[in-house]
């Protein structure tokens, strides 16, 4: 369901783009302002669901392959290289929205991710930074 939902959230935003409805370069509305990927996120919850459906049913030990395999690849590999290339493509506007969505994967309420964002933003520059949960 979320990873269904992201990516119709996505497809409409594609599609507003395109009909030259936004002059938007980055998706950041609807899950995409709480996850930079969280379609991504979606398809290891399929995975891990898969796994943990199994394990009460004795599944063997190795089926955890599975869903390991595909976080090791998202995390490791596929975000990586969406990030590289998204920084390279968007510039700026990708810098500004991954400061305002720090979380790749995880599903963060935005006003955290915009404390969050910013704390981390102050601690990459050097600046003195308050905690992110004080404000």
């Amino acid at each position: 369901l979320l990873e269904a939902a992201s990516d119709l959230q996505m497809d409409a935003f594609v599609a507003a783009r395109r009909e030259h409805r936004t002059d938007a370069t980055v998706i950041d509305r609807g899950l995409w302002m709480w996850s930079r990927h969280p379609n991504y996120l979606g398809e290891l919850t399929w995975w891990w669901g898969l796994y943990l459906l199994g394990v009460p049913a004795a599944a063997p030990g190795w089926v955890v392959v599975g869903p390991v395999s595909m976080t090791f690849l998202f995390v490791c590999v596929s975000i990586k290289l969406m990030e590289d290339r998204q920084r390279g493509s968007k510039g700026e506007a990708w810098i500004k929205y991954t400061r305002a969505v720090p979380s790749p994967l995880l599903l963060v309420p935005p006003p955290i991710n915009r404390r969050l964002g910013k704390w981390l933003h102050a601690a990459e520059s050097g600046e003195a930074a308050r905690s992110p949960l004080n404000g």
